[in-house]
């Protein structure tokens, strides 16, 4: 297994690095925008904001279609 680790820090495991890909195109076909917040010293902070509405989307009390 790799690790990561910056100075100061215990060494971290590190992943395959295949999972910031999979969110972005999940973002993609969600059509949700991915947002980033990097502080020194203290981490970065990922968020995903997904729209309230889907344009096509029907409404939650529709009935399925036919």
């Amino acid at each position: 297994m790799k690790s990561q680790s910056s100075k100061g820090s215990p060494a971290i495991p590190a992943g395959e690095g295949i999972g910031l890909s999979i969110v972005k195109r999940l973002c993609e076909l969600l059509d949700a925008s991915l947002e980033l917040e990097t502080a020194a010293g203290e981490g970065t902070t990922f968020r995903v904001v997904l729209p309230r509405v889907y344009p096509d989307a029907a409404p939650a009390d529709a009935p399925p279609p036919a």
